[in-house]
């Protein structure tokens, strides 16, 4: 049993971290993107 739910675990943290890494580059996108601008 705890097996089976480390396997789901691990699942739906490589979903998350999937998810996370591409977030992460928007963010840092629009940060660049809004200091341009005020620095421009």
């Amino acid at each position: 049993m705890a097996i089976a739910r480390t396997g789901v675990y691990v699942d739906d943290y490589l979903e998350y971290s999937s998810t996370l890494a591409g977030d992460l580059q928007r963010i840092l996108s629009t940060m660049h993107e809004l200091d341009e601008r005020a620095h421009g």
